[in-house]
């Protein structure tokens, strides 16, 4: 598991420089100036930064950030990111609860990702999911009308625990399309962790929401 990880050497000054002090009691001055900035993507659970140093580079006109716990996994990421050369792109290391109970709604975050996030298969552990009411609740409350939440999972029993979710939010969120889930995403870029989930035969789906009090659009 990602918290096994040893911890690598990194030089302080790329910790400081890539990963934004959260705050306390209220969200910290380098934090709020970041995501007020520009259009803003936020991946949580961001784990080693591959997912989000790929977006970084394919939108270079928008900031990202990644929320992750586990200190040597955002070593990792901050790594990635330094060896592309990257400048917007900022990590958080802190729980998705705590990032989003200080992070307010700025006008300018345009998706959230939850990518893979480990689906604890056992039954006394399912308390750890990431995906739960709460969590949802706080997302929820720093969406925008136009932003897009994506869950996105390779697990078939977790994939019934997200849509079940989902659908115990349904005052809080809606599906993007007909349904919460698709089985296809032509703009989700394929890592390597979904392309070898993809060689074992694993089927990839993705959830998509918004906000429900926003209006549908007619296509």
């Amino acid at each position: 598991m990602r918290s096994r990880l040893r911890t690598i050497k990194l030089p302080p000054e790329l910790w400081g420089r890539y990963v934004l002090p959260l705050g306390e009691e209220k969200m910290s001055d380098e934090l709020s100036s970041y995501i007020g900035e520009k259009g803003l993507v936020i991946e949580c659970c961001c784990g080693k930064g591959e997912f989000l140093v790929e977006e970084a580079l394919k939108y270079p006109d928008k900031h990202f950030l990644g929320i992750d716990y586990a200190y040597p996994v955002v070593q990792r990421a901050v790594k990635r990111a330094h060896q592309h050369g990257l400048d917007n792109i900022r990590f958080l290391h802190a729980t998705m609860e705590k990032a989003f109970s200080l992070i307010p709604r700025t006008g300018q975050l345009e998706r959230i990702y939850i990518n893979f996030s480990d689906p604890w298969p056992k039954k006394r552990h399912w308390k750890r999911r990431v995906v739960q009411q709460e969590t949802l609740r706080l997302i929820h409350n720093v969406m925008e009308e136009e932003t897009v939440l994506y869950i996105v999972t390779d697990h078939p029993g977790y994939k019934e625990w997200i849509r079940d979710q989902l659908d115990q939010a349904s005052s809080l969120l809606r599906p993007v399309e007909e349904e919460w889930a698709v089985e296809n995403l032509d703009e989700f870029h394929e890592s390597d962790y979904m392309m070898k989930g993809l060689a074992r035969g694993y089927t990839i789906t993705f959830f998509l929401a918004r906000r429900a009090d926003t209006p549908r659009r007619n296509n």
